[in-house]
Order: C-alpha cells, then structure tokens, then sequence
C-alpha cells in the first residue's frame, strides 16, 4: 500500500546506506490511497526480481476458501464464485435494509459460537459500515449484553462496558495505539469521558482520554475492508456493494481462517426505484453482478503506464500499438463475427453473450483506456502538424498541390493538409509520398479536385 512518493524517499534512503529495499505485498489486495501502482507493476514485469509465495496459504483452514482464492488470484472468476455460490456462501436479499438485518443475524449467530471478537462484518463503504454497526449494537444491548453507564461522544455515539470498538487514529506515545486496532469497552467515566477498553492483539488495557474518544473512537462490530487488510479472523461476512472492485472483494474474502459469507442486495433498476416491467429493462444475474465487480480492478496505473508514457512514444511506436490493441479487440468477443469455440458444442444465449462481452472488457479495461489514448494521441499529433504546415508548408506537399491560393478551393487545400498530416504520420517521414507506387499519395492529393461538402474536421487557418 505504499505511496510512489513514499517508495521514492526509501529508494533514497537505501541508496544512500548502500542497502537493499525489499517490498513485500499482495498485488491483488487494497492498493496505496495516495499515487502508486508500482508494486502492482513491479510484480507484473517482475523481470527476475520477484519471488512468488501464493502457494503459501497459512491462513485459510478449508480447502474450498484455498481454492477459491487460488482462482480469484489466476484471474478465473467465474469458477471461484461458483464454488462460493454451491457452498451456500453466497446470500441475496431483496433490498439493502432486509438483506442487512439478516447479515446481522448471521453474525449474530456466529458470535455465539466463536465469540464477538472473532466475527467480523465487513464493507467497503462508510455508510455500510454504520449501519451495520448500529443494527449489531441494537442486537447486543437487545441481549442484554452492554452493562453500566453509557458515555456519549460529541457525535452521538453511546458505549457502555461490552461495547466493540475500533480506533481510527494513530497514537504511538500513547500503548502504540495504531489506526484500524480493534477491542472491548471494560469500564466507562461518564464524568471524565474517559473510556477503559481491552485490546484484541495483545489484551492490554488502554485508557482513552475524552478528546480522543470524541474524535478517533466509532463502533467495531462491523469495519471497512481497508482497516481490516492486514488482519485474521475466524469467520467473515461481508457485504458487497455497487462499487466493490476486485481488491476490495479479495481482502475481504482473504481475511477469515474459516468461513467467509458474500451477501449481495438486489439493487433498484436503472430508472431511480421504479419496480414496474416498463421502465425497469433486465437486469443482469446477481452472481453475473458478483463476477464482474471481481473481474473489475481499482488499481490506478503507474505513471510510467499514464498518456505520459504515449506522448514520448514515436509516431512508428504509436501506429504499431495501435494496431495491435486493434486486433485484440478484433479478435476477442467483442467482435459479433468471431469465431466462439464454445458455440458449436454448447450454443450460448444472448444473455449470455453479453455477459462474456462484459466480463470481458471489465478484465481488459486497461486496454480499453490505452487504446482510447492512443488514438487521442494520434488525433492530436495529426491535429498540431495541420496548423504547423498550413503556416510552412512541406516541399512535396507544395509540390504536390501547390502552394494555398485563391484559384484553390481553401477547405478543400486545408483537407488535403490534414490528410497529408495523417498519411505522414502513418507511413513515417522516409517514404516519398511523391512516389506512384505509394497509395497514400493520392488520398490526400485528390482531395484538392473535389468539392468539400463539410468543414475538414481539423484546425484551419483562416482570412
């Protein structure tokens, strides 16, 4: 998770020690918050500098959450899902609220068996978390399980002794407090503010000041995914929403030694909540839902891989990526014309099509936004060399056409410009567009003869 700002300043440093920097992670969980991609890009290359420990799973106790993991990590979705769907590991409610409440009662459950501490609810949004938190405290003071006095924050937040709680700012001076630990509220001062807890890794008993509570202390029955990489629990339920992507999800899935439960709301259609066949068109398979957003990565790229990377590239480097991103897609799914191998044993539906269409590009959404700056990059290369040889124009495009006059038509001189931009570009600066044996060279030639019904879509000097 660490920034490329903060991989650079170490870089320095073990430089200058004459040291060695080993960086140690796993590429498909949680990326840095802040700029960074470089370890993902690093292992991608790994150019002999990376070892490999997937097979090394101390975690996870059963043999289908090591599979399952294994296949998410090789990039096989569809089958990881499937052996979660066929454990009964996958539960969809039919809206947010109802599916909640009964992933709270699962947890409740499970807390009963292995203790509150060892269940862990989990999301990757807030508002999730809050309101998971809030249905699980409703539980446990339901139980009977919260005793004594209750402490208010400023926020509006009440613990009393029984309490989970998670503290969200790091406080080292102060037991090594660190963002993300979690514990059990043991005593309260309502006069003080001060709050006693007992902590979950080490079972120290850390009292917390008033001005930190206020601040820095929420509920810990359930937790985002981003505080809980880097942690183990016994059991694991977690709640999958609209913008989970696949590090989110493999954190989420990676975090139990024993059961993890995916649970899925139905979500509104596409047109706000309305239920009704006519505005609410088909929607896609949940476990469809669930593959894609596991497919779908967050990881932003690194520099070296962002259009600053494409603008230092060569026009011949720009037209031969081009290509080959084309035939890709050409190639792949995509393209309705394909030849699909499992079509003549197993014909697929429309549905289904679609939805290896999707699936698809979700996996190679990075190619998809290459070739998009590629093509940018090409237009504007095209774009500025149009407006530099309308002002000087080449020798063998006057040559060629002449210099701009009034007997010429002037947008059909300034197409013919655009066009010679482009062909110049495509071919490279060695070929003599003068030559017949040349295609290209009457492309933009002709266009002088012909009547110009629309503006060249180019810039164009004027008066």
């Amino acid at each position: 998770m660490v920034s490329t700002k903060d991989l650079a300043s170490l870089v320095e440093l073990v430089e200058a020690a004459d040291g060695k920097l080993i960086l140690l992670g796993d590429p498909h969980q949680l990326p840095s918050i802040d700029s960074g991609g470089l370890f993902h890009r690093i292992v991608a290359d790994d150019h002999g500098v990376v070892t490999d420990l997937a097979d090394i799973n101390q975690r996870q106790k059963h043999d289908l959450d090591r599979e399952a993991l294994r296949q998410l990590r090789t990039g096989n979705i569809d089958q990881a899902v499937f052996d979660y769907t066929e454990a009964g590991r996958v539960h969809i409610g039919h809206d947010r609220a109802r599916t909640m409440t009964d992933l709270v009662d699962a947890w409740w459950r499970d807390t009963r068996a292995n203790g509150v501490d060892a269940v862990r609810m989990l999301s990757g949004r807030r508002s999730d978390v809050d309101m998971l938190n809030h249905l699980a405290r409703a539980r446990m003071e339901s139980e009977g399980l919260l005793a004594g006095p209750a402490l208010e924050t400023r926020a509006g937040m009440r613990f009393q002794a029984g309490d989970r709680i998670v503290v969200r700012t790091n406080w080292y001076a102060h037991a090594d407090l660190r963002n993300g630990q979690t514990g059990t509220v043991s005593h309260v001062e309502t006069e003080s503010g001060q709050l006693t807890f007992r902590r979950d890794h080490d079972r120290v008993e850390v009292v917390l000041p008033r001005r930190y509570v206020d601040q820095s202390v929420d509920y810990g029955y359930a937790q985002t995914i981003h505080t809980a990489q880097g942690h183990t629990y016994d059991r694991v339920h977690l709640y999958v929403d609209q913008a989970m992507t696949a590090e989110h999800g493999y954190t989420g899935l990676s975090r139990a030694t024993g059961e993890t439960h995916i649970w899925m709301a139905d979500p509104p259609g596409p047109v706000g909540d309305c239920g009704h066949l006519h505005c609410r068109p088909a929607l896609e398979n949940r476990i469809d839902t669930l593959i894609r957003q596991l497919s779908n990565s967050g990881v932003r790229p690194a520099a070296t891989e962002s259009p600053s990377a494409i603008h230092a590239m060569t026009d011949r480097e720009l037209v031969d990526r081009r290509d080959q991103l084309a035939r890709l897609f050409r190639d792949g799914p995509l393209n309705p014309l394909t030849p699909d191998s499992t079509a003549i044993d197993q014909p697929m539906t429309e549905a289904e099509v679609m939805a290896r269409r999707s699936r698809w590009i979700d996996n190679h959404a990075h190619l998809v936004d290459e070739y998009s700056d590629v093509l940018q990059e090409i237009d504007r290369r095209v774009a500025a060399r149009t407006v530099l040889w309308q002002i000087e124009p080449p020798d063998d495009l006057l040559a060629e056409i002449g210099p701009r006059s009034a007997s010429l038509k002037p947008r059909g001189w300034d197409a013919a410009v655009a066009v010679y931009a482009r062909t110049r570009l495509e071919v490279g600066p060695e070929v003599d567009l003068l030559d017949p044996a040349v295609r290209q060279a009457g492309a933009w030639r002709d266009i002088v003869l012909q009547p110009i019904e629309t503006p060249a879509p180019t810039l164009r000097l004027t008066g």
